[in-house]
């Protein structure tokens, strides 16, 4: 499991981590987590977690990030 986060349009989240040398948007400040993804495209899977508002998606953010030790990236 790699990283998690809260975002309104998948494609355009997914995009932004890719670096522009890889097709992206490249505009994620982490560009450790950037490489890897890069690096690793062809592995990576998403899923999705509809929430039906933006509390509701940062309650399981959190509860993502208290159990963030099967994340590489917890952020």
């Amino acid at each position: 499991m790699v990283l998690f986060g809260i975002g309104g349009h998948v494609a355009l989240r997914m995009t932004s981590l890719l670096p522009k040398d890889a097709g992206g948007r490249g505009v994620r400040n982490n560009k450790k987590k950037r490489r890897y993804i890069a690096d690793h495209l062809s592995e990576i899977t998403y899923r999705t977690m509809a929430c039906l508002t933006r509390d509701e998606a940062a309650a399981l953010e959190r509860r993502l990030k208290a159990d963030g030790s099967k994340y590489m990236f917890p952020t």
